[in-house]
This record gives structure tokens, C-alpha cells and sequence, in this order.
């Protein structure tokens, strides 16, 4: 499988590729950048058409081309709109420009943005204001036309914007004979629209342009986005925010259970991520991919209430259960105990957890969760320091059952680079195999496992999510 990194300069221009499928693949190209002035965004958007122009899908991150102040207007994908063709938009800089690079470079974009939608009082809730304002996706088929419009559902804080009434199911097909549903950020927390694309509708590429602000030891962005995708067994596109000290950053490909490409970037820097999926490809085992960003990270609230047990270092085995409350996490592990300074008191835990906690602002989930995790001085949602840590693991094993009609368990593997921990994290879809399945009504089972060397591991083992 081919990959590449397209570092941007700065520049609008316009050819025309004439992009063709004649080996069963289609190209790809997802942006990772930071909210800027909209002239400076179009511009960037604009060049990633031109210099990866062997795209067939460009898709953009959440919240990066335009701001509240200037939310602009959206068509409905029913009256099969080209904004660059249509007097209508002359003066609605950002829909124009899109349009017309999108088709100039015959290419399909997703885009986010802030969408502006008039209202009167006659309307129902409309605001003083007079007007909504939506965080919208926006798919621009090779000719520029709009073919759909998700407006984001589940909001996180997000002052000024508004919630559509439902959360819709989108969807568009290509001339490639690929389907792919839409959804933002926050939603992939919650059943719909995200889960039910999957479950209801059948669909097997999602788009999920995102700002996500990852948290240690389980919710970096690009461990949620390769566990979301590797439970759900879907083609994952994720553009992401790169916004390094605030802790914004993770952007990635993922292709159901083989393989991901990702990455996390410690400058404030724009790139595009490439490469080409195959239209109907059978699935091989998991591979690792390399992450990189020195990240100012949040910290899981629940981490310090879960139960755990310190793994002994003059021992090579622990098999036992962890339980928090009548919640109980099945552990098998084998490991050798290197007998080296250990400076940062690197200790590893074997912790279990179910119980509420908030997400953002004003959402709450119940959780659940049962996994191996470093801990820097009693710490265990603190990103490593240098040193060599203090066990490599030969086998693990970790199992449970979860109570919940709705839930969605996912693996959560996380690692340091080995290489130069200061700057470089590798986050990775490790030689490791995960299932999860219903046993009755409310009650499903999961596991995860490795029988490979694990030499520098952070995170290792499950991730539960209720829906109720």
C-alpha cells in the first residue's frame, strides 16, 4: 500500500487532472490544519486540490474555513447546485471558491464550515438573532455541484451554534461506486448519527472531519479514531485539527482492520495524508502506524477512581481479575522485568472502571473500561518522559463483560516511539486481535490480545462506550 505526506506551500492555482480508475483503487487525500483568517483557508484549501492532485476525494478538517461571523449560506443538495455558475453566490467567497477548485481540479471535497440558514418568528425556535447557525459538512461532486449537507447534531460547548432538530443519516455516492456517510467531531460519541450510518444504513466509508482535544491514557484522537474504526469495521477518513498546545491534533486514514496511516503533529503545521484504497479489498491482519506529536494532552477524570492492581516487577506473569464494584476485568499477562534505573518510577497498573463521567462541557456517558497502563510517578494519564521502561511484555490478554443494551466496545492500544520519546509518539493498530459480541440482551463480551513483543506500551486493552 502506498503512502505519502504532502507538505504545503502557499499558493491558489488551478489545472486540470483528469483523474481515471483503471486498477481498482481510488486516491485519497486528507488535510490536517488550524483555523485561520478565511482568505489564508481558501487559499490553503485551493493548493491542497492542486499539489495532491492525484486525488479522487479531498476531505478537510472540522471548524478551519470560515468563522461564526461569517457563516454563509448552503444549498440543498436537492436542487443540485454549482456555486462557482450561480449568480446567487457571487459575493459568498467561500462556496464559490471551493466550487470552482473542486471542479477545476476534478476531484469530489468534503469541507466544514459554518452554514447561516434565515428564520422568522413565525419558525419554530428561531433565535433573536434571526438567523441559525449550523456546523456543516459540505460534499462538492468533480463538478463542483453540492450532492450533500450534514448538519452536526451532538455539540460540545459550541456557543453560537445550533443543534438541528434530528440527526440525519447522510450519504453520497460517487462515480466510483463508493458510498460515504457524514459525520463531526462529537458525534462519533454517540449513536446517532454515527453508529446508526453504520447499523441502520448499511454504510462502509464514513468522512469525519473533527477538533478533537485527546486525553491520556484512552481518548488521544488518533487511538479513538483507529478503535471507532476497527470496532465498526469501516473505512475511516479523518481530517483533524493540528492545534498542538491546546492539545488539537490527530489526523487519519483507516481501513477497517488492515491498516491505518496516521498522524500527530507537534507543530503548527499543514499536510496532507495520501494514499489509495482499494474498491473491494479483503481484510489481512492489523498493522502498526507511526504518530508523531509532543502534545499538551488532557487527563482521563476517571483514571484516579478506577480500581487497579501494581504489577509486580520480580514477577513474569499476573492472571487475575480487577474488579470496580461488581465490574470485573479478566487480565492475563506474561512479561520480563528489566532490572535498570527507572528515574521516572515507571510502574505499570492493570485498572478496571465503569461509571459516569462528562465529556466536554454538558455530556454525560457511562463508560467502562479494563486495561494495562503506564504510569509516570503514580500517574497514569501523564504523557512518558525519556527512559527506557521497565517491562517488555511477550503475551496479553484482556477480557470482560459488559452490561448495557446499547454499548460499543473498542480496542485502545497506545505506545511510545522507542526512537526519541521527547518528540515522537506512536500510536498503533499493533499485531493484536479484538472482538466484541452480544450474548443476550443486555450483556456483551469482549477481549483483546497480543502475542507479540510490546516493548514500550502505554495503552493496552478495552474501551466501552454506552449509547443509553
Amino acid at each position: 500500500m502506498d503512502f505519502y505526506i504532502c507538505v504545503l506551500a502557499f499558493a491558489c492555482l488551478f489545472q486540470f487532472p483528469v483523474q481515471a480508475i483503471f486498477d481498482g483503487r481510488y486516491a485519497v487525500g486528507v488535510m490536517q490544519t488550524r483555523p485561520k483568517n478565511n482568505t489564508q483557508s481558501i487559499k490553503d484549501y485551493c493548493e491542497a486540490m492542486l499539489y495532491c492532485e492525484f486525488d479522487d476525494l479531498m476531505v478537510y478538517p472540522e471548524g478551519t474555513l470560515n468563522d461564526l461571523n461569517s457563516a454563509t449560506y448552503v444549498p440543498d443538495p436537492a436542487d443540485n447546485v454549482t456555486p462557482y455558475k450561480n449568480k446567487t453566490y457571487e459575493n459568498n467567497e467561500v462556496m464559490r471558491a471551493i466550487s470552482e477548485a473542486t471542479a477545476a481540479n476534478y476531484v469530489y471535497v468534503v469541507i466544514n464550515l459554518y452554514e447561516r440558514v434565515n428564520c422568522t418568528n413565525r419558525t419554530t425556535n428561531c433565535p433573536p438573532r434571526g438567523y441559525f447557525i449550523y456546523n456543516t459538512n459540505v460534499a462538492f461532486n468533480r463538478s463542483g455541484a453540492v450532492i450533500a449537507r450534514y448538519r452536526k447534531y451532538n455539540l460540545n460547548g459550541e456557543r453560537g451554534v445550533d443543534a438541528p432538530k434530528t440527526a440525519e443519516l447522510v450519504t453520497f455516492t460517487t462515480d466510483f461506486n463508493i458510498t460515504f456517510g457524514l459525520f463531526t467531531g462529537w458525534d462519533i460519541l454517540f449513536r446517532s448519527p454515527a453508529a446508526d450510518l453504520v447499523r441502520e444504513k448499511k454504510v462502509k466509508n464514513i468522512i469525519f472531519p473533527n477538533s478533537w482535544r485527546g486525553e491520556l491514557p484512552f481518548l488521544t484522537g488518533v487511538q479513538l479514531q483507529t478503535g471507532w474504526s476497527y470496532s465498526m469495521d469501516v473505512n475511516l477518513l479523518a481530517p483533524g485539527v493540528n492545534k498542538p498546545s491546546s492539545g488539537y491534533s490527530g489526523t487519519g486514514i483507516y481501513k477497517r482492520r488492515n491498516y491505518s496511516f496516521t498522524c500527530m503533529n507537534d507543530r503548527e503545521k499543514d499536510f496532507v495524508l495520501m494514499t489509495k484504497l482499494a474498491l473491494n479489498e479483503s481484510r489481512s491482519f492489523p498493522a502498526e502506524s507511526t504518530v508523531k506529536g509532543e502534545l499538551n494532552l488532557g487527563e482521563d477524570p476517571t483514571i484516579r477512581s478506577s480500581a487497579g492492581v501494581k504489577l509486580d516487577m520480580n514477577a513474569a506473569w499476573y492472571q487475575s481479575n480487577v474488579c470496580h464494584g461488581d465490574f470485573c476485568c479478566d487480565f492475563t499477562l506474561e512479561y520480563t522485568a528489566l532490572d535498570i534505573p527507572n528515574p521516572n518510577n515507571y510502574t505499570y497498573r492493570a485498572v478496571a472502571f465503569r461509571g459516569r463521567r462528562k465529556f466536554g462541557e454538558n455530556v454525560e456517558r457511562e463508560v467502562a473500561y479494563c486495561a494495562v497502563v503506564l504510569c509516570t510517578n503514580g500517574n497514569c494519564a501523564k504523557k512518558p518522559g525519556n527512559g527506557i521502561y521497565p517491562i517488555h511484555f511477550k503475551h496479553m490478554r484482556v477480557e470482560a463483560q459488559f452490561e448495557g443494551k446499547d454499548t460499543l466496545q473498542m480496542p485502545t492500544v497506545l505506545s511510545w516511539d522507542n526512537l526519541d520519546r521527547e518528540n515522537f509518539l506512536l500510536i498503533s493498530q499493533y499485531l493484536f486481535s479484538f472482538d466484541s459480541k452480544k450474548v443476550r440482551a443486555n450483556t456483551s463480551t469482549a477481549y483483546i490480545e497480543r502475542n507479540y513483543i510490546f516493548e514500550n506500551a502505554v495503552t493496552f486493552g478495552i474501551y466501552s462506550i454506552s449509547y443509553s
